[in-house]
């Protein structure tokens, strides 16, 4: 269960491959401002504060015996992001002109170790 922009990913040893396991849980790539959810106190109500759980949502992988599930915060993972440190695919050998067209062409592909 995710709520926020937490980010969670597990190494499949028999692939050798990276997987996002909370794909979508963050709506607008470009702007860490806004998390989309958080559980403290949050959103203002007649009762008083309430969280906000606007994506909030339930994720599963299948693993099998010795893969890895790595789970990181979003200070991690915005620091990591190369979209949000300003790189461009091309950096990575990646054929696209923008990360738009990156996701468009190879979002179903994983990240090879």
């Amino acid at each position: 269960v995710s709520v926020g922009d937490c980010k969670s990913f597990y190494y499949s040893q028999k692939e050798k491959c990276f997987y996002e396991i909370t794909k979508g849980n963050r709506t607008n790539l470009t702007d860490a401002s806004d998390c989309g959810g958080r559980l403290g106190p949050a959103v203002g109500d007649d009762k008083g504060c309430a969280p906000d759980l606007r994506n909030l949502k339930t994720y599963y992988a299948l693993l099998d015996e010795g893969d890895i599930v790595v789970t990181v915060s979003d200070g991690v993972h915005d620091n990591l992001d190369p979209q949000l440190r300003g790189m461009k695919p091309s950096e990575f050998d990646i054929p696209a002109e923008t990360w738009v067209e990156a996701e468009e062409k190879y979002s179903e592909q994983s990240i090879e170790a």
